[in-house]
C-alpha cells in the first residue's frame, strides 16, 4: 500500500527505501538525513509513511519529486534490510540470546523514530551507554581494533538491555501505527 502523502511533515533529503522486518512483517520506510545530518524517517500526522515494497517506495518518491539517494538500494535485490526479529525473540524468551546486530539495528532505528516523531525513548544513562557500546563492539568489533567480541552481560546490564529493547519495540510500533503499550 503506497503512502498517499506527497508532502509529509518530515522528509529526509536525500532519502532511501529501507525494508524493516518487525513483528514478523516486512514493511518499507523512507529513511535518510534530516536537519544537521540527523537520521530521520518520512512521516506525517505522527506516523511513519510505509510501503509494501522497495520499488513502490522509490516509484512514489520519484513521482513526488523527493530527493532520492541513488547510491542506495532502489529495488528488492539491492535493498537495505533491518531485521529486528532476533531482538524481538529475546524479549519473548529469556533463554534466547541477545543477537547483537538485530539489537543494535532496533535500538538505532527506535532512536530515529523517536527523533522523527517526538516519541520518548528511554535509552540513556551510564548503564545504557555501556550496553550500547557492548552491542556495537559485538556487531562491528573491527571499529574497536578487535577481531571479534563476545557479549557478556552482568545481571544489571542484561536487565537494562531488556528494558531498552522493550521500549524500542514500543516506539517502533507506535511509529508504525500499530497498537502498543509502553513496557512497565
Amino acid at each position: 500500500m503506497a503512502s498517499p502523502v506527497t508532502s509529509p511533515d518530515v522528509l529526509p533529503s536525500p532519502g532511501q527505501a529501507v525494508l524493516i522486518r518487525f513483528d514478523d512483517r516486512d514493511t518499507v520506510v523512507w529513511w535518510g538525513k534530516g536537519e544537521g545530518d540527523r537520521e530521520i524517517l518520512a512521516a506525517h500526522d505522527g506516523r511513519l509513511l510505509t510501503w509494501d515494497t522497495v520499488e513502490e517506495a522509490v516509484s512514489f518518491a520519484g513521482d513526488a519529486d523527493w530527493k532520492i539517494d541513488w547510491d542506495s538500494g532502489i529495488d528488492s535485490e539491492q535493498n537495505t534490510l533491518m531485521d529486528f526479529t532476533g531482538a524481538q525473540r529475546r524479549l519473548e524468551n529469556d533463554r534466547h540470546p541477545v543477537e547483537p546486530h538485530s539489537a543494535m539495528d532496533l535500538w538505532n532505528f527506535a532512536t530515529d523514530v523517536s527523533h522523527t516523531l517526538g516519541i520518548p525513548f528511554h535509552d540513556s544513562g551510564t548503564m545504557a551507554d555501556i550496553c550500547h557500546e557492548k552491542i556495537t563492539k559485538a556487531t562491528v568489533p573491527y571499529a574497536f581494533g578487535l577481531d571479534e567480541y563476545a557479549l557478556k552481560w552482568t545481571p544489571a546490564e542484561f536487565k537494562v538491555v531488556r528494558r531498552i529493547m522493550a521500549d524500542a519495540v514500543h516506539v517502533v510500533r507506535t511509529g508504525l501505527g500499530r497498537e502498543s503499550t509502553r513496557p512497565a
